[in-house]
């Protein structure tokens, strides 16, 4: 009985083969929604005061005196007696509420006494006398400046004693100083009450809220500017000028910015004279930093960035940044076990020298489209690793401000009679940052001094 055994003949060169399982489909690229564009709002500005200086020079001084006073300030030329009385160059001393004006004067006199002639201050010292007069100063509380000058004490040094008869003809002249002394102090306030302060301040007060062009080439959103703001104005003192005329320094308080951005305050009223000291003088100083430079730095950190998770591998592919109301809003697009833009939210600070984007987070957008908790923890804690040790470091470009501002405030053209001085001191100190459309901005308070002196010969005219 036959029997068929089942025998499997494999064919040469046809070889049976199982399929591979397919590849699972790759997952979808993300599409997060990126967060809104907005502005980081600003912070206020630091505030101080600035020194305003107006300098009364001696010699303007005495040119008011030589004018009202002519020499000789008295002449007498009678049958028995001839005298005549000059007075020198005016001395100005600052004293409590007010000024000490002193004139000293010099006469000669020659008698006759029959057949004798007599005489002092001939051939010999003059006799001298200093005349005082005390100016009062004050200032309401409308800026109106009212003074009142009393005619002082008239020292006699030297008196008049005609040769060897040691007569005394002092008191024949001394009614004639006395005169020019009241004509000096009715002169004084007279010309002081010409001055109209109130008028001025209203004229310049409302023009330092709007930006002052300190530079004239580059381009327009490059160059520096000068913003006042201010918020009161006081008298600080008055003292003696080198000069040997008078300064009077007022104290300017406001919120000083020395900025590229194209900025303006609303104008504010003339406050009442201030009474307390502010904060010294600190400048606002502003560094601008476009985002594509911020891009720019950032990017040899990020990018290349890997972070491993059960899906597999996720690499950083590129970054790009927005200013939002939040920060600085990065959208990372990713490629690996998940692709796509996702979007993180840092905050920008400046701390001694260096820019960083720090407290880095996942936007809701971007945790709602990973729908895992657990997951947007572990990419964040790879993905913002070197985030946490980066630095933008800004010194270069403040001491490049920082040096064009001095420079553009001692090139500044003024008018005749007015000089404007800044200077500001290099600093490692913390800075805010804020921003708006393609720009971070970032504010550094710079301690130094700013002072603006006007001779009042110039600006007063026949003060």
């Amino acid at each position: 009985m036959l029997r068929f055994v089942p025998v499997l003949i494999l064919g040469l060169g046809c070889a049976a083969t199982v399929p591979r399982p397919a590849p699972p489909p790759a997952a979808p690229a993300l599409d997060v929604p990126a967060p809104e564009s907005g502005a980081m709002p600003e912070p206020e500005s630091a505030e101080s005061e600035a020194i305003l200086e107006l300098v009364l020079p001696n010699e303007a001084l005495q040119a008011v005196v030589d004018r009202e006073l002519p020499n000789p300030i008295h002449r007498e030329n009678g049958r028995r007696l001839q005298a005549e009385a000059e007075r020198g160059e005016l001395k100005l001393e600052p004293i409590q509420g007010g000024i000490l004006w002193t004139l000293p004067v010099e006469f000669w006199a020659r008698a006759g006494l029959g057949r004798l002639g007599v005489s002092c201050g001939i051939d010999e010292p003059r006799p001298h006398v200093d005349v005082t007069l005390r100016t009062e100063l004050r200032i309401d509380e409308a800026w109106g400046l009212t003074t009142r000058t009393t005619p002082g004490e008239r020292e006699w040094s030297r008196r008049c004693q005609l040769s060897f008869l040691n007569i005394d003809v002092t008191s024949r002249i001394d009614p004639h100083v006395q005169e020019a002394q009241a004509q000096a102090a009715e002169k004084i306030d007279e010309a002081a009450s010409q001055i109209d302060i109130r008028t001025m301040l209203d004229r310049v007060w409302p023009l330092l809220s709007y930006p002052l062009e300190l530079e004239q080439e580059g381009e327009a959103d490059a160059r520096l500017r000068l913003l006042v703001q201010p918020e009161g104005l006081r008298v600080v003192d008055l003292t003696s000028d080198e000069t040997g005329g008078l300064r009077l320094r007022a104290a300017l308080r406001g919120h000083f910015l020395l900025t590229s951005r194209f900025v303006s305050a609303a104008p504010q009223a003339l406050p009442a004279p201030g009474v307390e000291p502010g904060p010294s003088f600190v400048a606002n100083l502003e560094v601008k930093r476009s985002l594509e430079d911020l891009v720019a730095a950032l990017q040899p950190t990020l990018v290349g960035t890997n972070a491993t998770i059960d899906e597999g591998d996720v690499t950083i592919e590129a970054v790009e940044a927005r200013i939002t109301e939040e920060g600085v809003a990065l959208g990372l697009e990713l490629s690996g076990a998940i692709r796509g833009k996702v979007w993180a939210v840092a905050r920008p600070t400046q701390e001694v020298g260096a820019l960083r984007l720090t407290h880095p987070r996942w936007t809701d957008a971007t945790l709602r489209t990973l729908a895992d908790e657990h997951l947007a923890q572990r990419l964040g804690r790879v993905l913002f690793a070197p985030l946490e040790e980066w630095e933008w470091w800004m010194d270069e470009a403040i001491t490049e401000v920082r040096e064009r501002a001095v420079a553009a405030v001692a090139a500044f053209e003024v008018p005749e009679g007015v000089s404007v001085e800044l200077d500001l001191a290099p600093v490692d100190a913390d800075a805010v940052v804020f921003g708006e459309g393609r720009h971070l901005v970032i504010r550094i308070p710079t301690p130094g001094t700013f002072r603006v002196t006007v001779d009042a010969a110039n600006v007063a005219g026949g003060l």
